[in-house]
């Protein structure tokens, strides 16, 4: 028996678990045969199977096995004696590692108790401190790093300072510092204590395994993508060697390393958690908190490759066990509840999410504190809702305010801080802040640049976001000016088949539209969606977005008759995956209600928007901009189809939410979705009460209020500014027109649309004031340019060609007039 004894205590220096339990059950049977049951040397033996049964991986039996051997010792032995006590002690600690961590926690209290407040031996500090973590995996984070923290003097007076005991300490001590708030200082101490450990324990030890898998843990986001991953994969492949496949701490590893690699290949990170879950399922049961928390992340790999409404349902099926088992606010359940209020959002629209966020914050907020980087998360996602709810003048504060706050707790260049950049730039960019929001996402790019590396898709994703804002404010001749990047970005996409870069090859046919043509784009929008077919799914939410990306652009660039067919079948598809009444659906159905009306006219195409309208409503509520916005369409056709006394009637109803709208914030910092929405609807009032002087005044009034906002050289001040130069006499038009062509020219370009169009204008007084012998040639000229840089359909090609031909033939008039109208 001191053969086997001291066997076992060789193996359990080297962390050879697997060996050390074998060894045991020799000796525990060795002891049955020759030593009574109630002698403390067989009790001893016993003691030492069990232990080892737990270390090797099986948790359960090590559970039974100590619950018997703590009765047994306490019947023979007295509750007081050493073996009594430590089985009490090794008895919490299997609870704690199976996941039931409210009984552990009282059975080392009580162990406490028994023993004495004030005694400091060996076991008394054991209890103290898986006391303390058992705390901490309860969600109490502080509470487990202040005792943590007070304990580590002690351990290293009694164990010694780098005995196994103090080093797994150290461990436990990081690891809540991190979970408290401060990644950073956490993978630190955890980097540095990983170097002791493989010097002092050995590299293939088990408590060396989890100070790797805990630095592996704490370093994404800290540094680049590829270290995590060589970590992450190096300790899974020792813990597997050393310690065996199904064994917890190999499973963790394996986890970690799921977690990493998900940011490159979902579908990858899927295959490692499968055979995860089912070893955790096998080994520690389905409700532990593991097999829940793996369970979990499998569900975040559907929402990327089989859509949202299947992970939905997987999210509250593994939240009914959490709350049962962990409580309600347990971390777990709260990361779970999360993702089903994030869901929620995405599936029924934000008001139905909002009173969920709300819960989430309240609850983080009370075991975390308001600054820990859970509530920041959890806030910023909030933010998101605000911002599709009120808007950017809303929204905006409070992005800056977590922005500041995780750059200062995580960093500027961690993941949730570049998030949380990129939403402000949106929001920022919405403003009409366009210097401003390519800064933010020029440090977003060059940050997902410096943690991902060159070859992830998501700092070119960044980009071409950057070139699509620039679209926005300058149209085709900034698309073109940033055509440079296109080569570059496809040839990095080339034959990468993960949803990310799926998605990015549908961003970068996007861009390719506007800079190049459509026939390119054409060609990259079919194979980018054969590819999402094959890997995703025909009706995965990313394939119906590159399908709804391809129709739209096919609308714009080659008008409704080709657009028409694409329409009809994805309305058909996003009506049959996520419902008529989905954000998404309402989105495919107003381009659909476009196509309708430049085809078969705006009659025909009414009770589509009638649809869109009254969709928007039941998710935002009629005072929506959405909602605004899509009743204004309604309105519009209602004029077109000489209904204005009912259209009239539509924009008094209408008149109350605008106006709320407006008082409800400051003209100068208001989003520019408001500014447009009041602005068009103070021109449609105007335009159906033409005599009437406060509408004139409305109008005026939001037009200031643009200006204010984008300042007068903005594109769509400029739009405005030849809209009131339309309206006056033509000798007094000619200068302002000038001006404005002068600001187009260096602003958006010589032979952009919009300057184009002013210039067509020009010409057009000018003919109103002559006889048109000077204005024709030049008509004719700018026709022949506007073909040549636009293209013979372009509106403003029909605009020129119909004022050169003006008068020549009523038929040819109503010819371009319906073909204006068509493209327009």
């Amino acid at each position: 028996m001191g053969a086997l004894a001291d066997a076992i205590s060789h193996c359990a220096g080297v962390g050879a678990s697997r060996q050390a339990q074998g060894l045991a059950q020799q000796l525990c049977g060795h002891a049955e045969e020759t030593l009574a049951a109630d002698d403390p040397a067989a009790l001893a033996a016993r003691h030492m199977a069990a232990f080892w049964t737990g270390k090797a991986g099986d948790l359960h039996t090590a559970r039974r096995l100590t619950a018997a051997l703590t009765d047994d010792c306490g019947a023979a032995l007295g509750r007081e004696h050493p073996l009594t006590r430590l089985a009490v002690l090794r008895h919490a600690a299997w609870l704690s590692r199976c996941g039931l961590w409210a009984p552990a926690r009282h059975t080392y209290a009580a162990l406490l108790r028994d023993s004495g407040a004030g005694s400091q031996d060996h076991l008394v500090l054991l209890a103290r401190l898986g006391h303390a973590e058992t705390t901490g995996l309860s969600g109490a984070w502080d509470a487990a790093r202040e005792r943590i923290g007070e304990l580590l003097p002690l351990l290293s007076e009694g164990f010694g300072a780098h005995h196994a005991v103090t080093i797994q300490a150290t461990c436990a001590h990081a690891e809540v510092i991190g979970l408290a708030g401060e990644p950073a200082r956490a993978f630190a101490r955890l980097k540095e204590l990983a170097e002791t450990a493989a010097e002092v324990l050995g590299p293939a030890h088990p408590h060396t395994l989890d100070i790797h898998i805990a630095s592996a843990a704490w370093s994404q986001g800290l540094i680049p993508l590829d270290m995590t991953l060589e970590l992450a994969h190096g300790t899974a492949s020792a813990a597997e060697r050393s310690l065996g496949t199904d064994h917890p701490t190999a499973l963790d590893a394996h986890t970690v390393y799921a977690g990493a690699l998900a940011v490159r290949s979902m579908q990858q990170a899927k295959e490692v958690w499968e055979r995860v879950l089912a070893a955790r399922r096998r080994v520690m049961g389905p409700e532990h908190p593991d097999t829940l928390a793996t369970r979990r992340a499998l569900a975040d790999a559907c929402v990327a490759l089989e859509g949202e409404q299947a992970a939905c349902e997987r999210y509250e099926q593994i939240e009914l066990v959490q709350e049962a088992t962990l409580g309600r606010e347990h971390p777990d359940t709260l990361a779970t509840r999360a993702r089903i209020a994030k869901m929620t959002g995405r599936l029924r629209g934000p008001e139905a999410a909002v009173p969920l966020y709300q819960d989430l914050l309240v609850a983080w907020e009370r075991i975390a504190g308001a600054r820990h980087p859970c509530t920041l998360e959890i806030r910023s996602d909030f933010v998101g809702l605000l911002d599709d709810l009120k808007g950017a003048v809303a929204a905006r504060p409070l992005y800056e305010e977590v922005a500041a706050a995780q750059e200062e707790i995580l960093g500027a260049h961690h993941p949730h801080t570049l998030s949380t950049r990129l939403r402000l730039a949106a929001v920022v960019a919405r403003q009409g802040g366009g210097k401003a929001a390519d800064t933010l996402l020029e440090e977003a790019a060059a940050g997902l640049l410096g943690l991902l590396g060159p070859e992830d898709p998501r700092p070119l994703m960044v980009r071409l976001l950057q070139v699509l804002l620039a679209c926005e404010r300058g149209g085709l001749q900034a698309a073109r000016a940033h055509a440079h990047i296109l080569g570059p970005a496809r040839a990095q996409l080339l034959g990468l088949e993960t949803p990310v870069a799926l998605r990015a090859r549908a961003w970068c046919a996007l861009v390719t539209a506007f800079a190049e043509g459509l026939a390119p784009s054409r060609a990259m929008f079919d194979e980018t969606i054969a590819v999402q077919e094959r890997v995703l799914t025909g009706t995965h939410p990313s394939t119906l977005m590159t399908k709804a990306l391809r129709a739209r652009v096919t609308l714009e660039l080659a008008g409704a008759a080709e657009a028409l067919p694409l329409l009809v079948d994805l309305a058909d598809e996003y009506t049959q995956a996520r419902g008529r009444s989905h954000p998404a659906t309402l989105n495919v159905l107003a381009d659909l209600a476009e196509a309708v009306e430049a085809r078969r006219g705006p009659r025909r195409c009414l009770p589509l928007l009638e649809e869109v309208a009254h969709g928007w409503q039941r998710l935002y509520g009629p005072g929506h901009p959405q909602t605004l916005n899509a009743c204004l369409d309604v309105v519009a056709r209602v004029v077109e189809t000489r209904g204005r006394r009912r259209a009239r009637a539509m924009c008094d109803g209408l008149a109350p939410y605008v106006e709320r709208l407006a008082a409800a914030e400051d003209p100068a910092e208001d989003d520019v979705v408001h500014l447009k929405l009041r602005l068009r609807f103070a021109e449609m009032h105007w335009d159906l009460n033409p005599k009437s002087d406060q509408c004139r005044w409305q109008f005026e009034e939001a037009a200031q209020n643009l200006y204010a906002v984008l300042g007068r050289d903005h594109p769509i001040s400029l739009y405005l500014r030849r809209a009131d130069a339309e309206r006056m006499h033509p000798s007094y038009a000619k200068p302002v027109y000038e001006e404005i062509i002068k600001v187009q020219e260096r602003v958006l370009g010589p032979t952009h649309e919009a300057t184009l169009f002013t210039q067509v204008a020009r010409a057009h007084g000018i003919r109103r004031m002559t006889n048109g012998s000077y204005a024709k040639p030049l008509l004719k000229a700018l026709a022949a340019t506007c073909e040549q840089a636009h293209g013979p359909r372009a509106a403003v090609t029909e605009w020129a060609r119909y004022y050169t031909f003006r008068g020549r033939s009523r038929r040819w008039c109503r010819m371009l007039s319906r073909s204006i109208r068509r493209l327009l």
